[in-house]
């Protein structure tokens, strides 16, 4: 019964660690809150960009592996059989020979192509940096998008606290409006326009949730699994750090990997058109092959070798040389512009992202005294309400208007914080340790 029970044991465990972190959460429900560090490490274990990211990184790296074969001595073995039509032997007294096997064995070394091969292997190199530099950028990407889909959570959970204090001030109206209609104080119309502002009030409680559950499902398809708590943990508030935005721009040209991503493109641009224009100049190569046969076929020994120095220049390949050449001078002057292009549009995305967040402070202190001006008057006037000093009418105002302003700021508020994230974004700095610590760990840096 023991070793029943062991067998048991060591069963429900390997379901858990086959079922990895999300047969856990499963298993652990609303107990377990989710973090958004544990979001990050989640989307870049699980996240089917992230693996598409790492395998054309991995593909460019055999891309100079290739590249790099072509400046090694080129070695094949060839053996066949043959089996011909018998035909009178050249000399008296022989047999004809109808069947015969041979072995070759040839090898060849270029030694000039106008530094084609060696252009081609150089442009591979920089093919291999531009795309990792790429993936270093699309996994930054890839955590934003988590990012911004943990903060749509959090919002709509604010969303739904929001709706429900609504809800309870709706609800506390009606039950004057109905005390006061008792004994004469208001007309039905108090009423039924209070039972309206609790329908509306329940239709923002739904639409919050309904918010929150898309922003879940689009949580975890970021992250790249199928369950995950249902609970997020709250992040702490951060501020614009104190830096002018020249400094930010300095950052971003600095730290941004699509720009150096480009910027290595062009350089693999370059050494393309290096390698095109190598078929302009003459072909040097050396050349060897060592032939066996089991049959004296055309000489009175069964063994043959030759060394050749080849030489060899194209005088006429339909235009198709120049072309080649105009085209990759067309492809690096197309690269030359894009990067211009993405460096003054690094320097408006950041100076765009600093105004909004200097603005969005102002905004939010803004707000913050409209709340507690919107909840002050709201107050007030349910006070008047009581007294009869005050409409029905006048209520519902101020419950709309302390209602809009809480939701006004609580959507500020989260747009500052997700604003402080793009930022980082636009200036590289995005999770750029995490990521770096990632790609070390992969073997793909």
């Amino acid at each position: 019964m023991k070793a029943f029970s062991a067998l048991v044991g060591l069963a429900a465990a390997w379901l858990l660690f086959a079922a990895g972190p999300a047969g856990l959460w499963a298993s652990e429900g609303n107990a377990t809150k989710l973090t958004l560090e544990e979001a990050f490490s989640t989307a870049l274990k699980h996240n089917n960009q992230v693996r598409s990211s790492r395998e054309q990184v991995r593909q460019a790296r055999q891309d100079v592996r290739i590249a790099t074969s072509s400046l090694l001595p080129q070695v094949n073995a060839q053996a066949a059989y043959n089996k011909e039509k018998e035909i009178e032997p050249l000399f008296p007294g022989t047999d004809p020979i109808d069947e015969y096997g041979q072995l070759t064995i040839a090898a060849s070394q270029h030694l000039f192509q106008g530094g084609k091969y060696w252009n081609r292997r150089q442009a591979s190199e920089y093919s291999l940096e531009s795309q990792s530099k790429r993936h270093f950028r699309q996994l930054q990407s890839v955590l934003f998008n988590v990012a911004v889909q943990y903060y749509e959570v959090l919002l709509a959970e604010e969303n739904i606290v929001i709706a429900e204090n609504q809800i309870r001030r709706t609800k506390r109206q009606l039950e004057r409006a109905e005390q006061r209609l008792d004994v004469g104080l208001v007309n039905k119309t108090a009423v039924l326009r209070a039972e309206v502002q609790v329908a509306r009030a329940r239709e923002q409680l739904e639409r919050a949730r309904n918010q929150r559950a898309v922003a879940l499902e689009n949580l975890r398809l970021e992250m790249g699994v199928e369950e995950i708590p249902s609970r997020l943990e709250e992040i702490p508030e951060d501020r614009l750090e104190d830096v002018s935005p020249e400094e930010f721009r300095l950052r971003g040209m600095d730290k941004r990997r699509d720009l150096q991503q480009l910027a290595k493109s062009l350089q693999a641009a370059g050494e393309t058109v290096q390698t095109e224009q190598g078929d302009f100049w003459p072909q040097l190569s050396l050349e060897g092959s060592y032939n066996r046969s089991d049959e004296e076929i055309y000489t009175s020994e069964k063994d043959d070798w030759r060394v050749s120095l080849v030489a060899s220049y194209p005088l006429f390949t339909g235009l198709r040389d120049m072309a080649e050449v105009s085209r990759a001078r067309r492809r690096k002057a197309e690269l030359g512009a894009d990067y211009q292009r993405l460096k003054r549009s690094i320097g408006a995305e950041i100076r765009s992202v600093y105004l909004d967040l200097k603005t969005q402070e102002k905004v939010i202190e803004s707000l913050k005294e409209e709340v507690d001006s919107a909840a002050a008057n709201y107050e007030q006037i349910v006070a008047q309400f009581n007294e009869g000093l005050a409409s029905s009418v006048d209520v519902v105002d101020a419950q709309t208007a302390l209602n809009e302003a809480e939701r006004r700021l609580s959507l500020a508020y989260y747009n500052y914080q997700l604003n402080l994230l793009r930022l980082e974004l636009a200036t590289g700095t995005f999770e750029q340790d995490r990521v770096n610590e990632f790609i070390q760990a992969s073997g793909n840096g």
